[in-house]
């Protein structure tokens, strides 16, 4: 994998690559020319949206609409700069503290969809769209609705991760979304004793680069859910199955939603063929979740993590604790208990108990607040 650029050479990479005047090379303008971009970002990220933004342009996004939710105040200002220089194109709607994701992402799209969108697209502000990415996101949505689908009840997104020279990259990167976004139902966390074991003894099947290869190139593949990065919706998707839950504050308020879609009968459908590139490091850890949660240094970044992955694992099941949901759980506490102990870090073990609990409850328990900042 390629080295990820620093935070001060991501500052002047949108200067340093040529962009095209028009859409044209990266998109077709007619099929694309009802569709708003919303990006939400916060803190010292201005550099980073930047670059989101200009991708949603350059293919072929008729405005995009800027969340500045609780940035720095010389990254506000950098937003601010952006914005005007971009004139209508660009839409900065400001929030004066980070309120989270699921409230940042409602706000944005409330504004696109009072703007007359036919079409919203949601990014992270982390998330480059490639050559043709909208394109090919616009391409599959109109064969879901030739086929059949309401329109209320299609969502289309991209395939999201590196690109390393690798030419089976796009293959792994199909191997790798199935398993993160269609995870075993009995899995409490992610964790379950049976993955768990196969790793532990390398016996874990591997993906055939080939056959994923063709996957990539011969058609699509559908999700359970799927993150905010690159999704695509009609309008009438949201008059259908809501907003997102601004009660989720940050993390998996993305994955719940697109859960909505499919529970209601609807398709989540990925096309290969549309490239979305993430360009920042994350906050946790690779490897073992617990692990990561026990030496995290962001409370309530773990906390929401915690809990609203545990609650939309629950709400997949309605209210029944199966015995395999159970055993998954104890295992998963018990390897948080070997980390924390590892890692002296009780405090992070206590909140993410608590985090458990609240997440456990139906309704989600909004019972303890933490700040973002």
């Amino acid at each position: 994998m390629t080295d990820r650029p620093s935070r001060n050479s991501r500052r002047t990479l949108l200067h340093e690559i040529a962009l095209p005047q028009s859409c044209t090379d990266w998109c077709d303008p007619v099929i694309t020319q009802n569709v708003v971009c919303v990006v939400v970002t916060y803190g010292r990220r201005s550099a980073l949206c930047v670059e989101a933004a200009e991708s949603a342009l350059h293919n072929g996004a008729r405005r995009v609409l800027v969340v500045d939710n609780g940035s720095a105040q010389e990254d506000a200002r950098a937003l601010r700069d952006y914005a005007e220089s971009r004139g209508e194109r660009i839409h900065l709607l400001v929030n004066s503290k980070n309120a989270g994701s699921a409230p940042a992402f409602s706000r944005g799209i409330a504004s696109a969809l009072e703007s007359g969108a036919e079409f919203v697209w949601l990014l992270d502000d982390d998330n480059v769209a490639q050559v043709g990415c909208l394109k090919h996101l616009m391409i599959e949505w109109s064969r879901l609705a030739d086929s059949g689908h309401r329109s209320g009840l299609i969502a289309v997104g991209p395939l999201r991760g590196f690109r390393d020279g690798d030419p089976n990259a796009d293959a792994e990167l199909v191997s790798r979304s199935k398993a993160h976004y269609s995870p075993l139902e009995r899995s409490f966390v992610d964790f379950d004793w049976a993955t768990f074991v196969a790793k532990a003894l390398n016996r874990r099947s591997r993906p055939d680069p080939q056959r994923l290869a063709r996957i990539r190139v011969q058609g699509t593949f559908d999700l359970k859910y799927a993150p905010w990065g690159g999704l695509l919706l009609h309008k009438s998707v949201f008059a259908t199955v809501g907003m997102p839950l601004s009660e989720y504050v940050v993390y998996c308020d993305d994955t719940e939603f697109t859960a909505r879609i499919v529970s209601a009968g609807g398709v989540l459908s990925v096309t290969p063929r549309a490239l979305v590139h993430d360009i920042s490091e994350k906050w946790n850890a690779p490897g073992f979740r617990a692990a990561s949660y026990m030496t995290s240094r962001h409370p309530a970044l773990l906390y929401y993590s915690v809990r609203n992955q545990v609650h939309t694992e629950r709400l997949r099941r309605g209210r029944l604790m199966t015995p395999a949901f159970i055993l998954n759980g104890a295992g998963f506490l018990m390897l948080a208990t070997v980390f924390a102990a590892r890692s002296r870090r009780a405090d992070n073990f206590r909140l993410m108990m608590l985090a458990v609990r609240d997440g456990l409850a139906v309704p989600l328990s909004s019972r303890h607040e933490i700040p973002l900042a």
